[in-house]
């Protein structure tokens, strides 16, 4: 099973002064039970690329393969898609729209055609699962915290129990233990379910720390495609784009510009640390 985006071209303002290219000639693949982070700038094409290839918006051109079907074909089961491929906004307020949270997300699993008392057992567990208390069941999601609504917003998706979770910026507005939790979740997700992740997000020591492949975007182009390790060595290249780069880039760079050599090169913090108390004991040698 996989993604196919093929060569996908996505304009906004079609046939007005204002027309723009939001993606340009875009063809990647998607394997089954990959961990993706897709980074750029904003304005870079990130969140329509997600939002084709979840469905939601329809190329000009070129088109997205699920399972090697053409998802945008005319005799196509959008219906199926939605209970393969879930897709959490940046704000949660864009998915939430019943009279209370138990409702809400109990929504998805009922227009898959389930029996009531599989749509609610659905909804319990994912609510369970996003460890939201009992008593906000019956509160509107309205009523809730930003971190909470977060956490309805996504249990409504996984009441699915889809095979793909797409994520646009997750952690936008989570504390550093929401950020931790939610991590830790989609890590569960992936060994338990062997669930398809691809998320966007701003913060590369994230990426760094999560992803295993990233996609790099820039004015509606791929410009990279490669293993976490391999595209975060192209510091020039992604700096001179005006991307961030994780933490423990920055310490190695600066190491080297001080004339320090290093045997590794490290793309989580904990490596960072490691590199460098190796090099600390090496110095007192």
């Amino acid at each position: 099973m996989s993604i196919i985006a093929d060569h996908i071209v996505y304009k906004y303002n079609v046939k007005t002064h204002f027309e723009n290219i939001a993606l340009d000639e875009v063809s990647f693949k998607v394997e089954d039970g990959e961990y993706l982070a897709v980074i750029g700038q904003t304005g870079s094409g990130k969140s329509t690329l997600i939002q084709l290839l979840n469905g939601l918006l329809k190329p000009d051109s070129g088109t997205v393969y699920y399972n090697g079907e053409d998802i945008f074909d005319k005799d196509y089961d959008f219906s199926g898609l939605r209970g393969k491929m879930g897709l959490m906004f940046q704000y949660p307020e864009y998915q939430l729209f019943e009279e209370d949270v138990f409702s809400d997300v109990c929504f998805g699993p009922q227009n898959l055609g389930l029996e009531r008392a599989e749509v609610e057992l659905r909804a319990y567990e994912a609510l369970k699962m996003v460890d939201l208390k009992d008593e906000a069941f019956y509160r509107s999601p309205f009523e809730l915290s930003g971190g909470e609504k977060k956490r309805v917003a996504l249990a409504g998706i996984l009441a699915m129990k889809p095979q793909v979770l797409m994520l646009d910026e997750p952690t936008a507005g989570l504390d550093p233990a929401g950020k931790k939790w939610l991590f830790k979740l989609l890590k569960k997700l992936r060994k338990e379910r062997d669930m398809t992740i691809i998320f966007i997000s701003h913060n590369m020591d994230e990426v760094a720390e999560n992803a295993e492949r990233i996609i790099v975007m820039d004015k509606g182009n791929l410009v990279m495609d490669g293993k976490t390790r391999e595209v975060f060595s192209y510091y020039d290249e992604l700096t001179g784009m005006g991307l961030d780069i994780p933490t423990s880039s920055k310490i190695l760079h600066i190491l080297k510009e001080n004339g320090i050599s290093t045997n590794a090169d490290p793309v989580t913090l904990r490596e960072a640390a490691d590199e460098i108390e190796r090099l600390y004991k090496a110095r007192l040698h």
